[in-house]
């Protein structure tokens, strides 16, 4: 019998079980329901079911929340109100409850109302917890200046300086206090200087803001003047590099790196930082005092070669000006040659003082270029980069050392050894995939001069066959000429006879032979083509009227051009930089955009316009 009794208190059990599981499946039915009655904003749906689920499960926060919610979508605020008190009368310390009274008398209007249930929220229990419950709420509704006076009398009843800081600097952000917002991230760091890091992240997103960055900064300094914790200076010198006052950036980094005793490394990491922005004074200040204050530092050696490539990037600021950098070919700049050969001198130093080093490797690289470009002199700058080529064929200036004298050898039409040099750069495990991109594509021009078409696809197939490539579009450009002009060999071999003459600087000979394609009347795409390299020749030969000549005839020919939108860029260029010309250089960049709204040209062409214009208004 008392079998019998226990096998059935078991059944009932169970039954009990499955049946109280089958109850929460409908509710949970009838809830997602409502749900969707609510992401269709039929509220007065979603209201009904959730008056239903709440009868039926009063405890259930999901479910007394959403009704709430409904309600104030509905702006049946006296009924949110009843809801709230008749939860806050059940249960006085239920704080959320508090907070969402408040919020239902924010949006009525009622703020002083809402400040009052706010308030009571928090004197139930002004615990930490509470606080931050409380004043989410007032976040939510942005009464930002409620948050910030719970915020701070929840500090003040603490022993914690720090408490809510974060929570602080935020609001006071938010609300442009910038001036509260520093300080109180420098309340942090003055405790706890390993969170410099993170507080220069929350820095960025308002520093951009009117002001914020000289309120910053004055706040920074005046807490290191007070607390003298050298942490505020490595955050000045970020402030300062934010600023683009590179001069009291190195200062404040030069002051933090006595303090640390830091051998030079944040004065080094700034040097880089400033000559990437281009600011070459204070960055050759930086490597100069590591190379005089730390000769034996292992930043020294580096700093030497950065301090060399700095005078050298100086020297382009000043002499390489706007006259040939705007050409898609020219002559090289040799532009104020004396005064680089300092810059060659302190190369020469650097790679006899660090034989067989990457320092050497790179000075070596660099008189190469120097020798090239600045002094004619090929056979210096081929001495120069086979010494890195066949001394250091794993160093990271090999692959551009094989590169360089492949273009050398080209331009003395040594294409064998050429090829030799371009296999290096493909077969160097180490080198960068876009040094052996270019190398395919030199192979691909190297067919095509040759006459050998297919060849030249194949190169090409292999370069367009990633888009994100740099050379992707020239490759793609080359390629779609060839299968559109193959059916005219005969033509198609001068065209890339003059695009052999172009590559190799013979641009005389180059506009000859474009100038002879571009008036054949039977073959429209190699005259198109040619029309716009010939123009591209005349400017190399500095023939700047000539060539803007063939450019408005390209612009403004009937007949589709693939060249048009590229030539009216090149005609607003020729005018600026080439004639000082503002005011036609603007036409035709208006012209392109009237005419090739979906050109590549299109943004460049609105920029320049932008530029010109603002500094035509500078100069008045």
């Amino acid at each position: 019998m008392k079998f019998k009794l226990i096998i059935l208190i078991l059944v009932i059990s169970a039954l009990g079980l499955r049946l109280a599981a089958q109850d929460a499946n409908v509710l949970n039915n009838k809830y997602r329901l409502a749900k969707s009655y609510e992401q269709a904003n039929d509220y007065e749906k979603a209201k009904s079911i959730y008056v239903d689920l709440l009868a039926a499960q009063p405890w259930n926060q999901q479910y007394f929340t959403s009704l709430n919610n409904v309600y104030l979508r509905l702006k049946e605020y006296d009924k949110s109100i009843k809801l709230l008190n008749d939860r806050i009368q059940k249960n006085p310390n239920d704080v959320a409850a508090y907070g969402m009274l408040g919020s239902t008398y924010y949006v009525m209007g009622s703020i002083s109302k809402a400040y009052e249930e706010w308030e009571k929220g928090i004197e139930i229990n002004s615990s930490i917890n509470n606080v931050r419950i409380i004043t989410n709420y007032c976040i939510e509704n942005r009464a930002y200046e409620k948050a910030i006076e719970f915020y701070l009398n929840g500090r003040a009843s603490s022993s914690d300086r720090q408490l809510f800081s974060y929570e602080l600097a935020n609001l006071y952000s938010a609300t442009m206090d910038f001036e509260n917002a520093a300080n109180e991230y420098c309340k942090i760091i003055a405790d706890q200087p390993n969170q410099v890091e993170a507080i220069k992240k929350r820095m960025i997103t308002y520093l951009t803001a009117p002001e914020a960055l000289e309120i910053t900064i004055k706040i920074v300094k005046t807490n290191y003047s007070s607390l003298k914790a050298p942490v505020f200076l490595d955050l000045l010198s970020f402030l300062y590099l934010e600023k683009k006052d590179f001069d009291e950036a190195l200062n404040a980094t030069i002051l933090f790196d006595k303090d640390q005793a830091g051998g030079g490394v944040k004065i080094f990491t700034f040097a880089q930082t400033a000559f990437t922005e281009k600011d070459f004074s204070s960055a050759s200040k930086a490597f100069k005092y590591i190379i005089d204050k730390y000769p034996a530092s292992p930043y020294a050696a580096t700093s030497k070669i950065g301090f060399a490539k700095t005078y050298e990037a100086s020297l382009d600021a000043k002499h390489n000006t706007d006259k040939s950098s705007w050409k898609p070919f020219a002559a090289p700049d040799t532009s104020g040659m004396k005064f680089y050969i300092e810059v060659a001198n302190a190369y020469e130093e650097l790679a006899s003082a660090f034989p067989w080093s990457e320092i050497a490797n790179e000075a070596n690289y660099r008189l190469g270029l120097l020798n090239f470009n600045k002094f004619l002199n090929s056979r210096s700058a081929e001495a120069r980069f086979l010494k890195v080529s066949n001394e250091a064929p794993l160093s990271n200036f090999a692959a551009s050392s094989n590169i360089q004298l492949a273009e050398i050898e080209l331009r003395r039409n040594n294409y064998p050894q050429a090829l030799n040099y371009l296999s290096r750069v493909t077969g160097n495990v180490r080198a960068p995939a876009e040094f052996k991109s270019y190398a395919d594509y030199i192979r691909a021009k190297l067919e095509f001069w040759k006459g050998h078409f297919a060849g030249a696809q194949k190169y090409l197939s292999v370069i367009t066959e990633n888009l994100n490539d740099n050379l992707a579009n020239d490759a793609l450009e080359l390629s779609i000429f060839i299968n559109s002009a193959k059916s005219d060999s005969l033509n198609l071999v001068e065209f890339a006879k003059a695009d052999e003459f172009l590559f190799q600087s013979n641009f005389e000979r180059a506009a000859e032979v474009y100038q002879k394609l571009s008036e054949l009347e039977d073959s429209f795409i190699i005259s198109s083509y040619s029309k716009y390299y010939h123009a591209v020749s005349l400017l190399a030969l500095n023939r700047i009227d000539e060539a803007i000549i063939v450019l408005k005839e390209i612009s403004v020919a009937e007949t589709f051009n693939i060249y048009a939108d590229k030539s009216l860029y090149l005609q607003a260029q020729c005018y600026y930089f080439g004639l000082n010309n503002k005011h036609d250089a603007i036409k035709a960049h208006e012209r392109l955009l009237e005419k090739f709204p979906n050109s590549l040209y299109f943004e460049k062409s609105r920029q320049q316009i932008n530029n010109f214009k603002s500094k035509s208004s500078e100069s008045l």
